[in-house]
């Protein structure tokens, strides 16, 4: 089973989710992760105790990050590479990526995923 973790600095994460609902109904296996003024060591706090947590529930975890380099892409990177079979990152949220990645969510493999994920980011930008 998988997961699907949007980190963000402020409230976008949380936003994102929101509006995605509005679309897809109740989103399941899906949880949110902001970066507030409580800062960056109760971040990685927060983001260890959410990834041990859903280890224990979810094989996969796919988490997707507003902008690379950042902290919350930055704690994520963390994660994918203490559990690279678990934990997948991708910076550059959007709503098409996200709500792409969702409805595919458990029919495809994680890999499939986190390449939807990209390609669907990308293809949603245009002028």
């Amino acid at each position: 089973m998988k997961a699907i973790i949007v980190t963000t600095h402020g409230a976008l994460c949380k936003g994102l989710l929101e509006t995605a609902e509005m679309m897809v109904g109740n989103l399941e296996n899906t949880f949110s992760l902001s970066l507030d003024e409580e800062g960056i060591t109760k971040f990685s706090e927060s983001m260890d105790k959410l990834i041990n947590d859903l280890k224990g529930v979810y094989n996969e975890i796919l988490i997707l990050c507003d902008l690379k380099g950042g902290t919350p892409y930055n704690q994520s990177i963390k994660h994918f590479f203490l559990n690279p079979d678990v934990v997948k990152v991708v910076a550059g949220v959007n709503l098409p990526m996200f709500v792409e990645v969702y409805l595919q969510l458990q029919s495809v493999s994680l890999e499939e995923l986190l390449k939807l994920a990209i390609e669907t980011g990308q293809q949603s930008i245009s002028n």
